[in-house]
């Protein structure tokens, strides 16, 4: 009570209005609001996270190291972002640096940087895998990137097994 820090362990569940986090152990300080959580599930509408250590940095800051992030809500997902770093800007923004897409257990595309802004109604990544007699199956994918208000478009790289492999901006 005196150093205004508190650990708890076990099955350890915090909420926080629509936010849930699952972890085996946190640390908290409440005079620093900053905290830990160890073998981190966690989730924010629409996104669900994973991790064996998420940091909170702030009231508006979290980060996690060597983590996923996703939109399914399977046990499996269909489809994830691992990184070395994602930091999580709630109502904000999702920044990860050095990340794989991956569709199942496959990575199918490296990311050096991405950032997806949550209040925006456009998706950043789009992956559309089909079939057509023209190109065989495919699977198109698309990441908008935004590097100021001026300089903003798509990164495309394509992947069609009768016409092989495409890539390029807009």
């Amino acid at each position: 009570m005196q150093d205004k820090k508190a650990s708890a362990e076990g099955n350890v569940l915090l909420t926080y209005y629509d936010k849930l986090i699952k972890g085996d152990k946190v640390i908290y300080d409440f005079q620093n609001k900053k905290g830990e959580v160890y073998q981190v599930k966690g989730f924010a509408r629409p996104w669900q996270f994973g991790t064996k250590k998420a940091t909170k940095l702030s009231d508006a800051a979290y980060k996690v190291q060597e983590g996923f992030i996703t939109t399914c809500d399977l046990e499996n997902p269909h489809w994830q972002i691992k990184a070395k770093s994602i930091k999580f800007y709630p109502d904000h923004k999702i920044v990860a640096r050095k990340a794989f897409v991956y569709i199942g257990k496959v990575p199918v595309l490296y990311l050096p940087f991405f950032t997806f802004y949550i209040r925006t109604n456009q998706p950043q990544l789009s992956v559309v895998p089909g079939r057509s007699g023209k190109w065989g199956y495919y699977v198109l994918t698309a990441y908008k990137y935004r590097l100021s208000d001026y300089f903003k478009g798509d990164l495309r790289f394509d992947a069609r097994t009768k016409r092989g492999l495409a890539g390029g901006f807009d």
